[in-house]
């Protein structure tokens, strides 16, 4: 990858979307493009669209999402996953395509949390 291309990471503050930019910057990438969810809300097709036809990144790493922690994500899995999945992830790929990116690199962890079982003894 051109260490001189455009690249945006959505998430940067988040432990997947940090590590990646540090990992960027430390390879020599000199163009990385980060914005917060208050500046950019990627569920908002029209502002995700309008900011990287703006932009112009040549690659669109996806390392955002909502967060809430055990107890939010087990009182409203569904909001979770709809803004995740359905929301973020598909308005920002889809935007970034109708743009002249030319790699759209989703990248994720994940947390599941089973219910509390008796240990054998």
């Amino acid at each position: 990858m051109d260490r001189a291309a455009k690249i945006y990471v959505a998430g940067h503050r988040g432990m997947v979307g940090s590590a990646i930019v540090r990992a960027l910057l430390a390879a020599g990438h000199t163009d990385v493009v980060t914005r917060t969810s208050a500046e950019l809300d990627l569920r908002d097709g029209a502002a995700t669209r309008a900011f990287l036809a703006a932009e112009q990144p040549a690659t669109v790493v996806m390392a955002a999402a909502r967060v809430g922690g055990i107890k939010a994500n087990s009182s409203e899995p569904y909001d979770f996953l709809h803004d995740n999945r359905a929301s973020i992830a598909r308005r920002a790929r889809r935007s970034s395509l109708s743009t002249r990116a030319t790699s759209v690199q989703p990248r994720s962890s994940s947390c599941s949390v089973t219910r509390a079982r008796p240990c054998a003894t």
